[in-house]
């Protein structure tokens, strides 16, 4: 390996620390499947008289939505990526349509997703019941307290992650009154009304 200057080192260094961090806990849940937590492990006897353990991984997802959503993230990038292309005026590579991009994802990339999705699914569900014992108007959760149980938690969860905030809130203009003499009696007059009572010179000259 080439010897890295000083001002070389730190950079590197940062990448490799990056690298082995990354490492690391892909391994750890790339195996966590086989944990006791996340899996059912029974112990059975084979033909030739061993015992062998069998592990049953306990999923609340199937694979069938990770493919789903890898699918659909793959072809959104691609039509990002396609129309940037014909904007400047490159060269677009067409995917295949018989057999387009599907990105993989690991069995530790699964369960991490799993245990995230189960973690905000019950927090929504403890903001519903918050909202429910608050209104005292039922004893069951209702699809209405769920709503506003998931409002609190995407806000919470993904507020900071967000470049531009959900929603916003613009207070109308105040409108200022001024006081116009009709008659004798004074009368409030809108600002768009101000404003069709003004004549520019050049109308007037006309």
């Amino acid at each position: 390996m080439t010897k890295l200057g000083a001002i070389e080192q730190s950079p590197w260094s940062i990448l490799q620390n990056s690298k082995a961090a990354r490492k690391a806990y892909d391994n750890a849940w790339n195996i966590a499947g086989r944990a006791p937590i996340f899996c059912k492990i029974t112990k059975r006897t084979t033909k030739d008289g061993k015992s062998k353990k069998f592990y049953r991984k306990k999923a609340c997802i199937n694979k069938h939505p990770y493919l789903i959503a890898a699918s659909g993230a793959a072809a959104k990038a691609a039509s990002i990526v396609a129309n940037e292309c014909n904007m400047l005026r490159e060269e677009v590579h067409e995917e295949s349509a018989r057999a387009p991009w599907l990105p993989q994802v690991s069995a530790g990339a699964k369960l991490v997703l799993e245990q995230f999705l189960c973690a905000i699914s019950q927090e929504a569900t403890r903001n519903a019941h918050v909202v429910r014992e608050g209104s005292g108007t039922t004893k069951r959760i209702n699809a209405k307290h769920m709503q506003l149980g998931w409002d609190v938690v995407i806000e919470n969860v993904f507020a900071n992650a967000t470049l531009v905030p959900k929603r916003v809130f613009i207070n109308p203009p105040v409108s200022k009154k001024a006081k116009k003499k009709e008659g004798g009696k004074t009368k409030d007059v809108e600002d768009n009304e101000r404003d069709d009572d003004y004549k520019d010179d050049a109308d007037e000259e006309e």
